[in-house]
C-alpha cells in the first residue's frame, strides 16, 4: 500500500527519496569513491597492480605475472563502462556509496555498457573533429602553438558535451539520447550553475590527477603506477557520481527534457 497518496509508494522508494532530498554536501561528493561496498575494489585494484608490477621484475614468474597484469587490466577496462553508468543511475536514485561492480560474467550487457560508453566518447569528439579539420590542423607539420589552444578549447567544449550525454544514457538507459545535441544543450541551459561547477570540478580530476601521476610515474615508476591507478579510478568515480548529483537535484527538469518526447 502506498505511504502516503501522493508519495512514494514502498519503504524502499520512501528510503530513496529521503536520501534524494537529504542535505549532500560537495565535500562529501568528493569522498563518495570510499564509501560502499564497491570501495573494497578502489583499493584492491591498484595494490593488485602494484604487486604484480613488482613480480614481474622477477625471473621465470615474471612473464606469468605480466600476463596476469594484463588480463586484471583487460577485465576492468571492461567492466569499468557498466559501473560508470551504474554510479550515475545509482546516484540518481538517492544512494551515496559505491555500488557493487557490474557481473563479469553476464557478458552481453557488459559489452553493449562498453558500447554505448565508447558511442557517448565519439559523439562528444564530433565538434572537436570537426573545428581542428576546418582550421586545417590535421597532420604533425601544420600543428601550430594556435591549434594548440583551439584543440584545448575544443576538448572543453566536447567535455562539456560528454557530461550531459554520459549521464543521459546512464540515468536512463537509452543509447540514443547521446546523439541528442539539441536536448543537451537544453538540460546545461537549465541547470547553468550545477553544471559548471561540475565541469569545473571534471576538468581539475582529469588534469590536475593525470599530471601528478605522471610526474610520479616518471620519477618513481612503481609509486607512480600506483598512483596513476588510484587516481584514474578516483577520477571516474567521482565525475560519474558528480553527473548523478545532477540528474538527482534536478531530477524533474531533466526527466522532462530528456523523456518528455517520449511520452508523447
Amino acid at each position: 500500500m502506498p505511504l502516503a497518496a501522493d508519495g512514494p509508494a514502498t519503504t524502499g522508494a520512501l528510503a530513496s527519496h529521503r536520501r534524494r532530498f537529504s542535505a549532500y554536501t560537495w565535500s562529501e561528493a568528493f569522498l563518495y569513491p570510499f564509501r560502499g561496498s564497491g570501495a573494497y575494489v578502489f583499493w584492491t585494484f591498484p595494490a593488485v597492480i602494484v604487486l604484480l608490477s613488482i613480480i614481474t621484475q622477477l625471473p621465470i614468474v615474471g612473464l606469468l605475472a605480466g600476463c596476469i597484469q594484463l588480463l586484471a587490466l583487460l577485465a576492468v577496462l571492461f567492466i569499468l563502462p557498466g559501473a560508470l553508468f551504474a554510479i550515475v543511475r545509482e546516484t540518481a536514485r538517492g544512494e551515496n556509496e559505491l555500488p557493487e561492480w557490474p557481473d563479469l560474467s553476464e557478458f552481453g550487457e557488459r559489452l553493449s555498457e562498453v558500447f554505448e560508453f565508447i558511442l557517448v566518447a565519439m559523439v562528444a569528439l564530433i565538434p572537436t573533429g570537426l573545428l581542428v579539420r576546418v582550421i586545417g590542423c590535421t597532420d604533425q607539420a601544420s600543428f601550430t602553438a594556435f591549434c594548440w589552444i583551439v584543440g584545448g578549447l575544443a576538448s572543453v567544449v566536447s567535455i562539456a558535451i560528454w557530461l550531459p550525454a554520459f549521464g543521459s544514457v546512464g540515468a536512463f538507459r537509452s543509447f540514443f539520447l547521446s546523439f541528442r545535441f539539441d536536448l543537451h544543450a537544453r538540460a546545461v541551459a537549465a541547470c547553468p550553475g550545477i553544471f559548471s561547477r561540475i565541469l569545473a570540478a571534471a576538468l581539475a580530476l582529469v588534469l590536475v590527477g593525470q599530471a601528478v601521476a605522471f610526474a610520479l610515474l616518471l620519477v618513481i615508476p612503481m609509486l607512480g603506477i600506483a598512483v596513476s591507478a588510484v587516481v584514474g579510478l578516483y577520477s571516474w568515480f567521482t565525475i560519474a557520481h558528480l553527473v548523478g548529483l545532477w540528474f538527482r537535484w534536478h531530477q524533474d527538469e531533466l526527466r522532462e527534457i530528456y523523456l518528455g518526447e517520449l511520452r508523447l
